[in-house]
């Protein structure tokens, strides 16, 4: 509720003095309406947990809708807040436009400074956080699918299927209010939530099959306009070709499952794959969070901002979108379950170290650093980097 009282106070230090001056920033209605409904959401959800506290203590099965719609409403709230930094690209030309002062040091600490507020001011990294630690709560071991004939049974209860669907109305205002399909990533998007929607409502088989083609149609653009090697050297890109290979992989294992009679070694290497696929997405999801909380300003001199608001859609559909399209794989089906806890903590916690190792392989053999550390504010990376990474992909590790 404050992102507009920031934006009238702030200021920047002058050069070679203590002295500050009035600061160059945006305040996006948007982004502070969509702040203030999620933060509002989990304010009622707390209220609703804090009514039904002695049903807690047998978990939150008791109150699993309201968890769950609350978790998925703030995840639209987190989306409309991320694309509303678009906005701040195009009213703020001086920090994002070309001729932009973009230089690390003194020179341009004022500029950097204003881009660092200009993300951080709007605070979307909280509500993906806290919408994840929420759907965490809605997913009690009391509703989960343990075998192949809960499986088949499953099914939404009218309230669930309500309000998903206005969910999946609401996702497509946000992205037409966006920029109304003037450019290939709002089709991506699309097609990322017909994956998401196909997944939950219809297969978790080949729902995936949408959002492979989004992201190997959105890659293929990347790497023509800036190369391969480029690609490679973000671990964004590692990641999601990593998490497209589990996704691909999980999609030949369940037509194996399908196709033949059911075998218990494979149910379980497939849960393995969706947990490990999970793990990866949720890893990339939360290092994400921390990378928008991080930010010290920086942009990198070669980087073209084509548009503000093509920009932040690129950013969520890479950073974020990954995790909801594992969601329904991880929940609606029963082979997660089938193993044990250990072993799905282990997988789950091996992924992400193996997809690091392959990153740090990849950089070794195209000799280049990782360019997303010189994004970070230095005084910001350690708190963010466990507090917002490491610690809630871990804790995921249980759920």
């Amino acid at each position: 509720m404050r992102h507009s009282i920031e934006v009238r106070h702030f200021g920047v230090p002058m050069m070679n003095s203590t002295e500050f001056v009035r600061g160059y920033a945006h305040a996006s209605d948007v982004g502070t309406i969509a702040v203030t409904f999620g933060g509002a959401l989990g304010i009622g959800a707390a209220l609703v947990m804090l009514a039904h506290v002695r049903k807690l203590a047998e978990g939150t099965g008791a109150i699993s809708l309201q968890l769950g719609a609350a978790g998925v409403f703030q995840l639209l709230a987190a989306f409309a807040a991320s694309l509303s930094t678009g906005s701040q690209v195009t009213h703020l030309p001086a920090l994002f436009s070309d001729t932009a002062c973009k230089n690390i040091g003194e020179a341009c600490k004022a500029a950097a400074m204003s881009r660092r507020f200009s993300t951080t001011n709007t605070q979307s990294a909280g509500l993906w956080l806290s919408a994840v630690g929420m759907l965490a709560l809605a997913y009690p071991p009391m509703v989960r699918v343990t075998n192949r004939a809960d499986a088949e049974r499953y099914q939404w209860s009218f309230t669930g299927l309500v309000f998903s669907l206005f969910a999946a109305i609401v996702a497509f205002l946000i992205i037409w209010s966006n920029s109304p399909f003037e450019n290939h990533i709002d089709y991506v998007l699309m097609l990322s939530l017909i994956a998401i929607l196909w997944s939950s409502y219809v297969d978790t088989w080949t729902g995936p099959a949408f959002y492979i083609a989004a992201f190997v149609w959105d890659e293929i653009i990347y790497v023509n306009a800036y190369g391969l090697e480029q690609a490679l050297s973000h671990v964004t890109h590692v990641s999601l070709f990593f998490n497209c290979l589990m996704l691909g992989l999980h999609m030949v294992l369940a037509a194996l499952t399908l196709a033949c009679r059911p075998s218990r070694p494979i149910e379980r290497i497939t849960g393995a794959v969706a947990v490990a696929g999970s793990s990866i997405a949720t890893g990339l999801f939360t290092a994400s969070a921390c990378l928008t909380m991080g930010y010290g300003g920086q942009i990198d001199p070669n980087y073209v901002i084509l548009s503000g608001p093509q920009n932040a859609a690129s950013f969520v559909f890479q950073h974020f979108v990954p995790f909801a399209v594992w969601a329904p794989i991880f929940t609606c089906r029963c082979e997660v379950n089938l193993l044990s806890k250990t072993a799905r903590a282990a997988t789950w916690l091996l992924a992400v170290p193996l997809v690091a190792v392959a990153y740090a392989i990849v950089l070794t053999v195209i000799a280049k650093g990782p360019p997303a550390v010189n994004f970070f504010d230095d005084w910001s990376l350690p708190g963010c980097f466990i507090g917002a990474g490491i610690l809630p992909w871990a804790a995921a590790s249980i759920v």
